[in-house]
Parts: structure tokens; C-alpha cells; sequence
């Protein structure tokens, strides 16, 4: 079983400048990973993580992940026709094989769901002329079962899933849940561990380090090792989301139990900063959630074979 880092990991010192898409590869490499995941949702002309999507700096990226011998994905997000048609051209030069990308939300679910179909479904012509299938991800609103809605509607080989396994609690839907019925329609995968906090108030879901969260990350591995040839880590070290849907419009959870017991602070910042802080500590405590990640998820690999 293959490994691969999502950009998203170093999303504080990619954001910050300290780190660049190449450092990211190569730092990749040095966690003796095998692939890279490149997230280029952002404004033109730096498209996120990616930095550029000018030839030059395509064929630089090639060059290194190439030379490394690590495989790629592409992040990208909305169903837009443009916003698809540029995610599959990076894909080509940098001879990645899937585009996740996800619909972008309003209030209305089962519209997005429709709309997410309808767009989908013109693209499917250019995927399959280029070789690049869509994985579809469950992003925080959407439930699994909103996510098969489309991905089973289309009925094609080029549009499957991005399973998050941390996504749906923000809809009160179990992380085994969502796993073990995304599993079978995965194209690949972001893997991930949360907790339940409460901050202002409220509680919210909140990143960790892998393996220090609340979910049975063991379980997830088992099931999603058995259907893709690799799995993407994406470490969510300071990283906050509100429960987008109530739990009686939700994924069917029980708050309070499982996966979202309210885990009580105050918290070591290494493990969760405090809201809004800052300081060059930080970016050492996102390297350590890192590393700590892959050690545990190699771990995982090891008792899982």
C-alpha cells in the first residue's frame, strides 16, 4: 500500500511562503511517502498550493516528481465547466490520473446535488478523451448518501469518489459510515483524524495529529486498503469547521457519543492551537503533526498488511 501527503498538511507554511509547492515534494520524499496530492483551489494567478499554472512551473513540477518517482493527484474545486476543463489540463502535465473536486454549497443540498450531476456529466467526454477521472468528494455538507446521489446517477467509470473520512461529522454522520459506504465508488481518498471541541460556546470539529483523534482510523485503513492502490494522508493541524447541518438534518450521529464526544480542554497548542494564534512556534508544531502523522499511519500500514 502506497502513501501519498496532500498539500493541505503544510497549509500554514505553504500559506505563510516558508514553503513552496517544491519544497512541499520534496519534503514529501523526505517522509518517505509516494505520491503527492497538489491542491490548487485559490485565485489566479498562484491557483492555491500549485503556485502557477504557467508551462514552465508545470513542467518544473513534473520534472521533480518525475525524478523522485512520486506519484500525483490534483485538487481542485466546483463543478464549473472552466474550473474542471483547467484542473484536467494541469492534470495532463503533470500526469496525474484523478481531479477531486467537489460542489460548491448553498443552503440547498439536493439542488447542489442535481446541479453537481448535470455539470459532471458534460465533462465526461473530455475525461475520457484525456484519460482523467473525477473523484467527488463528500465536503462537509453533503452526507454519503448525497454523494452516491450523483456519482450513481452518472453510472460512468470516470466519475467516482473522493472519500473523505472525516468529512461527513460536519454533517452528524459517522466516520465509519461515511467510509464503509463510500468505500466501494472511491477513486482515492483523503485520510484524516478529527475531534469534537467546544470553542465560543458551541461544539465544532476540529484537526489532529493522526492517531490522536477520535476516529478508528485502524478501521478506515483496513477497508479503504482493500479497494485503492494508495491512500492520501491530509493533516488537519489547526484546522476548525462548524457543524454545517442540524443532527436532525444530518447524517443520523448522536452528538455527545462516538466519534463526537466533546473532548475538554485547554489544549497543548501543539495539539490544538488556541483560535487565532499566531507566532513562528506554529509552524514547528505543524511540522511535528506531520511527522507524527506518517509515522503513525506507516504504523497503521505495517499491522494492516
Amino acid at each position: 500500500m502506497k502513501l501519498g501527503l496532500e498539500t493541505f498538511s503544510y497549509h500554514l507554511a505553504l500559506g505563510s511562503g516558508r514553503m513552496d509547492v517544491f519544497d512541499f515534494i520534496r519534503r514529501a520524499h523526505e517522509l518517505g511517502l509516494d505520491g503527492v496530492q497538489i491542491n490548487m483551489v485559490g485565485k489566479p494567478p498562484r491557483f492555491g498550493h500549485l503556485g502557477s499554472i504557467e508551462p514552465d512551473h508545470l513542467r518544473a513540477i513534473r520534472a521533480l516528481t518525475d525524478k523522485l518517482g512520486l506519484y500525483v493527484e490534483i485538487d481542485t474545486n466546483s463543478t464549473d465547466e472552466i474550473v474542471l476543463n483547467r484542473g484536467i489540463d494541469v492534470c495532463k502535465a503533470l500526469g496525474a490520473k484523478t481531479l477531486r473536486t467537489y460542489q460548491l454549497p448553498t443552503s440547498d443540498v439536493k439542488r447542489d446535488m442535481a446541479e453537481a450531476a448535470q455539470n459532471l456529466q458534460k465533462i465526461l467526454p473530455r475525461c475520457e478523451k484525456e484519460g482523467v477521472r473525477i473523484a467527488f468528494e463528500n465536503h462537509e455538507f453533503e452526507t454519503a448518501s448525497d454523494i452516491l446521489s450523483v456519482v450513481q446517477t452518472l453510472d460512468s467509470e470516470w466519475i467516482g469518489v473522493m472519500l473523505d473520512n472525516g468529512n461527513g461529522m460536519m454533517s452528524w454522520e459517522d466516520p465509519d459510515v461515511t467510509v464503509e459506504t463510500l468505500a466501494p465508488f472511491a477513486f482515492t481518498s483523503h485520510f484524516k483524524d478529527h475531534v469534537v471541541i467546544e470553542e465560543d460556546g458551541q461544539p465544532i470539529v476540529a484537526g489532529t495529529t493522526l492517531g490522536k483523534g477520535s476516529m478508528n482510523l485502524k478501521k478506515h485503513f483496513q477497508i479503504l486498503s482493500q479497494k485503492l492502490p494508495w491512500i492520501n494522508i491530509e493533516v488537519c493541524y489547526n484546522y476548525r469547521a462548524p457543524f454545517r447541518r442540524t443532527p436532525e438534518n444530518g447524517g443520523g450521529a448522536t452528538p455527545g457519543q462516538g466519534a463526537f464526544a466533546v473532548i475538554p480542554g485547554p489544549f497543548d497548542p501543539a495539539f490544538i492551537p488556541a483560535k487565532g494564534q499566531t507566532g513562528p512556534e506554529i509552524y514547528e508544531w505543524e511540522n511535528q503533526s506531520v511527522e507524527e502523522s506518517v509515522e503513525y499511519v506507516k504504523e497503521l500500514r505495517t499491522e494492516c498488511a
